[in-house]
């Protein structure tokens, strides 16, 4: 080691003659010690030479010579009264520490690591029995896996990590006393810690720096009280800025060609910082193709807290202390957030006021909803949180998510997931606003339509058009609750999720096809020209929703099976009420029972001749009755 100036900046530079003799050297150290941990061996009957092995219990000790210098110089620099070792510049040991252990990663991995199965070849040579040579074997691999779990790298990253949780919380005392300074510490810690585990690599079995703060009762209570003060604020600070809550503006259109001249520079990336970065991965992550739009910034933000929460919840290594982070930080944040969304989606519905079309406000509050959900579903799947437990959710609560059909996500999450009392406070949420859009849209729609059903009396004095006539204009009465809906179905398409857009064109066609049918056309009395007039009128309602559907007469099946009623010429309808109306002497003459099957048989027919025709939703009865109020011959002129 001294030849090859362990520890040493040009560690990788060693000469073939150099690694030989360090193999040989520490290939007879790990013989030494596999042959200390023998007990005395003995011959059993059969002459079979069996080796009966102590359990290892020490740390390999060809290791102890490299791993030595590295905490002599480690005390040098942070344990005594040197500059380096300074309470308030905890990066520095960090820094020194990962930049260390980096540095001889690839001499521990790739050269170190396999000269510990060296050895093996030297039993095989030394060793001409069979099955004495297995025992040894299984006996010197044992203790290559109680020594040296995690390699040789695995070695020094855990003495190094021992050594800095050691000094810390030999310092904890004063740490506790300025909580500034142990919060400074613990965002050190923090960054040191992932650094470890996804820069370097290193195993979960091998202890972190965070021992030092998680397995101290008062350091742990400190922490959680630190990020609770601190996601508090951040929260409140995101949902009163009014400009959080608004939609993004639209991305710009991709460049027709991408030079090198539309390349951002370092220096422009680097002023976006990298929380824009983070928000642009989460939000690239978390949205999917069909969703329209995009969230706004709280949602991202908040988002943001949640999985920074999360992903310390990945560095813990210590069960109980995940736990508590979990359940007395990152939940009551949730928590606090939906609050909020309540509070905003009641003053949404009740007392905010938008003109016609102007959706954007209840837009950006369904997609927030709608993103925050699909997070927070897909990670409760994964990591420490698919282990807990929804310590929130009591039975109750468990049952009714059982039962609930969630509107925010494609499949109803398991009760016991550790966000299924918030998903379900979202989608509740979600459900009110949808509820509050589908009101609005037919209240507006059954006002507007008030004076043109006043006005549907003139449909029985209503004249054929001329035959020179290109086409039949809607009625005038109807023009401007029909303009008022498709302007609020084209808000509404271009600020919703696909999914609650669906779902709110469809209950408002279903509601205004009951209601047109029910107030209109089942009522009205009309001419052959006021027939037309309807057929065109309920066309231009089913086509207002073209928006939102290519198929929309699937959800105003009566108002579309109507109109191939209207526009029926005198001679078919009539024929069709006649084979529609049941012939009274048919059962005359049979007893009840046969006259019921005769009955039966005939409203079966007159269903078959109205299916050919493409109505199913209409009954016999409904169809009759509104043929009965049309008249089968035209109007004879003089």
């Amino acid at each position: 080691l001294s030849v090859l100036e362990w520890p040493a900046a040009n560690v990788q530079l060693q000469q073939p003659t150099e690694l030989r003799e360090l193999r040989a050297a520490f290939s007879e150290l790990l013989l030494l010690q596999h042959a200390a941990t023998a007990a005395a061996a003995t011959v059993d009957g059969a002459g079979v030479h069996a080796m009966r092995r102590e359990q290892p219990t020490d740390e390999l000790w060809a290791l102890k010579p490299l791993i030595a210098p590295v905490l002599k110089r480690f005390t040098f620099h942070f344990e005594g009264r040197r500059e380096t070792n300074r309470t308030d510049k905890p990066e520095w040991m960090f820094t020194h520490c990962c930049n260390l252990l980096r540095l001889h990663a690839p001499f521990l991995v790739e050269r170190l690591q396999a000269m510990l199965r060296h050895p093996l070849h030297v039993l095989r040579k030394e060793v001409l029995d069979g099955d004495a040579l297995a025992a040894e074997q299984e006996g010197y691999l044992r203790m290559l896996g109680v020594g040296c779990p995690h390699g040789c790298f695995g070695a020094l990253a855990n003495a190094l990590c021992e050594a800095m949780a050691t000094k810390l919380s030999r310092g904890m005392p004063t740490l506790l006393d300025h909580p500034p300074l142990f919060a400074h510490t613990l965002t050190e810690a923090l960054a040191c810690e992932q650094e470890l585990r996804q820069s370097l690599g290193l195993a979960h079995g091998i202890g972190g720096v965070l021992r030092a703060f998680d397995r101290s009762a008062a350091a742990l209570s400190l922490w959680l009280r630190l990020e609770t003060e601190d996601s508090d604020a951040q929260l409140q600070k995101l949902v009163n800025d009014e400009a959080n809550w608004q939609p993004p503006p639209p991305p710009p259109p991709p460049p027709a060609k991408l030079s090198s001249t539309d390349l951002p520079s370092a220096d422009a990336s680097a002023d976006g910082g990298s929380e824009r970065v983070a928000g642009e991965q989460l939000l690239a992550g978390g949205v999917e193709g069909e969703e329209h739009g995009a969230p706004p910034q709280v949602a991202v933000s908040v988002m943001q807290l949640v999985r920074g929460f999360t992903k310390r919840l990945e560095l813990l290594s210590n069960a109980p202390a995940q736990r508590r982070l979990f359940f007395e930080v990152e939940l009551p944040l949730l928590a606090n957030f939906v609050t909020h969304l309540r509070t905003r989606a009641a003053a949404t519905t009740v007392l905010a006021e938008h003109s016609v079309g102007d959706w954007a406000a209840f837009g950006a509050l369904m997609q927030t909803l709608s993103f925050c959900a699909r997070l927070l579903d897909e990670w409760q799947e994964a990591g420490p949180l698919a282990d807990y437990a929804a310590a929130s959710a009591t039975a109750a609560t468990a049952e009714s998510s059982e039962a609930h059909t969630y509107l925010l996500l494609v499949g109803s999450p398991p009760p016991d997931r550790v966000f299924s009392s918030v998903l379900a406070d979202l989608d509740r949420i979600a459900a009110d606003l949808e509820d509050h859009a589908v009101e609005q849209l037919t209240s507006n729609f059954s006002v507007g339509t008030r004076r043109y059903l006043q006005e549907r009396r003139e449909l029985r004095l209503l004249p054929l058009p001329p035959p020179t006539a290109l086409a039949i204009d809607v009625s005038s009465a109807l023009c401007e609750p029909l303009s008022q809906l498709r302007s609020d179905l084209g808000g509404l398409q271009g600020v919703l999720p696909t999914g609650s857009a669906r779902r709110i064109w469809q209950r408002v066609a279903v509601t205004i096809d009951s209601m047109l049918y029910e107030k209109l056309v089942s009522v009205v009395q009309c001419s052959l020209g006021g027939a037309l007039q309807l057929a065109v009128d309920l066309k231009a309602v089913i086509s207002s929703f073209a928006l939102c559907s290519a198929r929309p007469h699937t959800k105003l099946r009566r108002l579309s099976q109507s109109c191939t009623l209207l526009q029926m010429s005198a001679p078919e309808r009539t024929r069709l009420q006649r084979a529609l109306t049941p012939q009274a002497d048919g059962a005359q003459g049979h007893l009840p029972s046969a006259q019921a099957v005769v009955r039966v048989e005939a409203l079966t027919a007159a269903s078959a001749v109205l299916s050919e025709l493409g109505i199913y939703q209409l009954s016999v009865a409904e169809a009759r009755d509104l043929l009965s109020r049309l008249p089968n011959e035209p109007p004879q002129h003089a």
